[in-house]
C-alpha cells in the first residue's frame, strides 16, 4: 500500500493525507469483518444502531486498497530497479524482523522454510505480490495511457469495468477474486490515469458520500433479506467509485508540503506489511474481536481506535532503523560510483 515513488518530484501532502487515512481505512477492515465477522440478519434487528454503525465504517474502509491503487495510476508508476528494490527491501525488512522476534519469544521457530516463504512473499499478504505484477506491467500500461485516443482509452475501461463487474461482482472468478487480483488492480490504475486526463469533477466528496450512503444501505438489505449479492468486495462499483470520489475531493485540496505529513506517509506500508505477517494478524484479529466482546457503543469505538492507532505508530516507528539502513546503503553505492 505504500507504493513508495509513484511520481517524479515533491510529494504532495494532500495526497499524503489520503494515503494515511486509507492505511487507517486497511487496518478498519481487518479489525471489522475480518476480526468480528458481518453482523447477522438478526442483529440488525435486535441491535440496529451499532450493526449498521459498523457496516457504514466497513463500506468506508473498503476504499482503502482502491485508493491506493488509483493514487498509483493518478500520478503513474515510474517504474525503475531502484524502486522496485526499495519495496522489496521494506516487504523483507518486516518479515525477517517479526520473524526474528517470533523465534526469540518461542512463539515461531526460524528454519529455511519460513525463510523461503518471505523471500517468496507468501507471508505479506495478497497485496504485495498482486501489486509486484502491476509494478512490472505499468511500463506497458503508461504505454496505452500516453498513446491511446480518449476514445480507445474509454472503450477499453468500459468494457474491462463490466467484465469486472459480472465476474468479479455478480458472478464471482477465481481469476479476478472480488478485487484481491492484479487482475482487478489494472482496471483500477488505469481509471485512475483516466480520471486525472479527462474527467472534470466538480466536487468528488459528493460521489464519496452517494456511494457510501448507497452502499450502506444495499448492505444492510443484503445482509436483511438475504439478497444473492456480495457488497464486501473491492470490485463492487459502489466501492470503487466511492475511493475514486475520495481521491478526486482530495486532488482539489490545496496543502502546504509538511515535512511530517510526508515522513509518515511514506512509511505506512510499513502498517501493512506488521499486521499482515500471519501470525500477527491472528493475534491483531483476537485482540479486535476481545475488544469487541468486552465493551459496546462510543467505549468499543474509543478502545477500537486507541488499538488501531497504537499499531499504527508502532509500524511508523518500527521502520525508521529501515529508513536509514536504506539510506545509508544508497549513500555508499552512489559513493562507489
Amino acid at each position: 500500500m505504500a507504493i513508495q515513488s509513484i511520481a517524479s518530484g515533491p510529494r504532495k501532502s494532500n495526497f499524503e493525507i489520503l494515503r494515511m487515512i486509507a492505511m487507517f481505512f486497511v487496518l478498519c477492515v481487518h479489525a471489522n469483518f475480518m476480526s468480528i465477522g458481518a453482523p447477522s440478519a438478526q442483529a440488525i434487528s435486535d441491535d440496529f444502531i451499532p450493526s449498521v454503525t459498523r457496516l457504514f465504517i466497513q463500506t468506508v474502509s473498503l476504499y482503502g486498497v482502491n485508493i491506493f491503487i488509483l493514487i498509483s495510476g493518478w500520478f503513474s508508476i515510474k517504474a525503475s530497479v531502484r524502486s522496485l528494490s526499495y519495496l522489496l527491501f521494506q516487504v523483507y525488512y518486516f518479515g525477517i524482523i517479526i520473524l526474528g522476534a517470533l523465534t526469540v519469544s518461542g512463539v515461531e521457530q526460524f528454519t529455511v522454510g519460513r525463510l523461503y516463504q518471505i523471500i517468496l512473499l507468501h507471508k505479506s499478504g495478497w497485496f504485495v505480490i498482486s501489486y509486484v505484477i502491476l509494478y512490472l506491467l505499468s511500463p506497458v500500461l503508461n504505454k496505452f495511457c500516453e498513446y491511446a485516443t480518449k476514445k480507445e482509452f474509454k472503450a477499453v475501461l468500459l468494457s474491462y469495468f463490466i467484465m469486472l463487474f459480472i465476474y468479479g461482482y455478480i458472478d464471482w472468478s477465481q481469476e479476478i477474486g472480488r478485487g484481491y487480483s492484479a487482475l482487478s488492480m489494472v482496471g483500477i490504475y488505469l481509471l485512475g490515469r483516466y480520471a486525472r486526463k479527462y474527467i472534470e469533477f466538480g466536487h468528488g466528496g459528493w460521489l464519496f458520500i452517494a456511494c457510501t450512503v448507497l452502499n450502506t444501505v444495499l448492505t444492510i438489505a443484503v445482509i436483511r433479506f438475504d439478497l444473492p449479492l456480495i457488497c464486501n468486495s473491492y470490485d463492487n462499483p459502489f466501492v470503487v467509485l466511492g475511493a475514486l470520489g475520495l481521491v478526486v475531493w482530495f486532488s482539489k485540496l490545496r496543502i502546504s508540503t509538511s515535512g511530517i505529513i510526508n515522513y509518515i506517509a511514506r512509511s505506512t506500508f510499513a502498517v501493512y506489511l506488521l499486521h499482515i505477517y500471519p501470525e500477527i494478524l491472528d493475534w491483531f484479529c483476537e485482540t479486535c474481536k476481545e475488544i469487541f466482546l468486552s465493551s459496546d457503543g462510543i467505549d468499543c469505538l474509543v478502545r477500537m481506535g486507541a488499538f488501531l492507532l497504537c499499531i499504527y505508530s508502532a509500524s511508523i516507528i518500527l521502520d525508521a532503523p529501515r529508513r536509514l539502513i536504506w539510506n545509508f546503503g544508497l549513500g555508499i553505492i552512489n559513493k562507489n560510483k
